[in-house]
């Protein structure tokens, strides 16, 4: 009798842990679906890591008050990256090892995110990064990890045609040294192959450099124009240094520009002619329903981290297993009112809305839009 219930002991044990390995069963009646997210609440991305949390409680109090997915409710838990790759791993560990979370969300920057890759296959949870990009062999997700960006060629290359349009022969970047800037660069070189000149210089700290012994090197190779891969404060730097060198390219960047644009304290002369490829493109009724909840439009992304909420929040909730998490997002499309999102084989987004700006008398005006 003994050696019975021991042997029925030791076969339940077996069962325990090979449903643990195997996730599990996640579905239920009543058991709440449970994302984590590490976000940046403080350190140079604290603003990013804001506009994110706030979309991502908007999403959740929807997802509640419609009866939650499945009739299962979302809870949320967060936990700060501190903007370093050390606290994301401290963060994730966190969410995933304390708090049981069924899938992550997080890394504002590819540096916060491209740790967490690994971790996530060998603990079988799905991460989403919302606001990353998929770049060929320098930021791929893996069978666990996906991007709510696209291919960053895809989006860079959009910049082709606006700079025949604007005759630009000889350019030049300023980048931060990461996964990200290193794609800008080669994408703009390509793009300048059979258009002319193309140099590069690079900077280390965010927040910190004041960029003048980058435009002393650039002075003399006297560029028609000049890709600033900044965030908005450190854009706002390198035009107080660039005007006491008298260094007056022409402008491009991304998103963050739109920051420097409506910085009341910046001389909107200084943006005349500047170029902005925006990928962070929310349909009016995310603005509207972010509006009402907060009083401030959304930034930083924030449409990508709500969807990021529904997606997680549907897949966990049409899945049996932990395994059956990314398949189910591998092969469905999401809607939100951000509109459609499908995946390709390398788990970033298929595609996302871009346009480009051009500063004109002291206005932003569309010149493309990607749809």
């Amino acid at each position: 009798m003994y050696l019975a219930i021991t042997i029925a002991v030791i076969a339940g044990l077996v069962f325990v842990i090979s449903a643990n390995k195997q996730g599990g069963n996640l579905s239920s009646d009543n058991k709440p679906i449970k994302i984590g997210a590490m976000i940046s609440l403080t350190g140079v991305a604290a603003d990013f890591g804001d506009m994110s949390k706030k979309a991502m409680d908007l999403a959740v109090e929807e997802i509640n008050q419609n009866g939650g997915i499945e009739g299962r409710p979302v809870e949320l838990y967060i936990e700060d990256d501190q903007t370093t790759p050390q606290g994301s791993v401290s963060a994730y560990q966190k969410l995933v090892g304390i708090q049981n979370a069924d899938a992550v969300i997080g890394g504002i920057f590819d540096f916060t995110a491209q740790p967490i890759f690994a971790l996530a296959q060998k603990d079988k949870k799905v991460f989403i990064s919302p606001v990353n990009f998929q770049i060929d062999g320098v930021f791929e997700g893996n069978d666990y990890s996906f991007v709510l960006y696209p291919n960053f060629n895809q989006v860079i290359s959009q910049l082709d045609s606006v700079i025949a349009d604007n005759k630009i022969s000889n350019l030049a970047m300023i980048r931060y040294k990461s996964g990200f800037g290193e794609s800008i660069e080669h994408t703009l070189a390509n793009i300048m192959k059979d258009k002319g000149t193309f140099n590069v210089e690079s900077y280390t700290a965010i927040g910190s450099s004041d960029f003048r012994t980058n435009i002393l090197k650039l002075v003399d190779k006297k560029p028609a124009a000049v890709f600033l891969d900044m965030l908005d404060f450190d854009i706002v730097k390198y035009l107080d240094v660039a005007e006491g060198l008298n260094f007056k390219p022409q402008l491009i960047a991304y998103t963050t520009m739109r920051d420097v644009f409506n910085n009341q304290k910046v001389d909107k002369r200084k943006l005349e002619g500047a170029i902005m490829i925006d990928w962070e493109v929310p349909s009016d009724e995310f603005v509207k329903r972010f509006e009402k909840k907060y009083g401030e439009k959304p930034r930083r992304g924030a449409n990508k981290s709500y969807d990021a909420i529904y997606i997680l929040a549907e897949s966990i909730a049409k899945s049996k297993t932990v395994e059956e998490i990314p398949k189910y997002i591998e092969s469905n499309t999401f809607k939100t009112v951000n509109g459609e999102t499908s995946f390709t084989a390398k788990h970033s987004a298929k595609d996302t809305p871009i346009n480009i700006y051009k500063i004109k008398g002291g206005e932003m005006e569309v010149v493309k839009e990607v749809r």
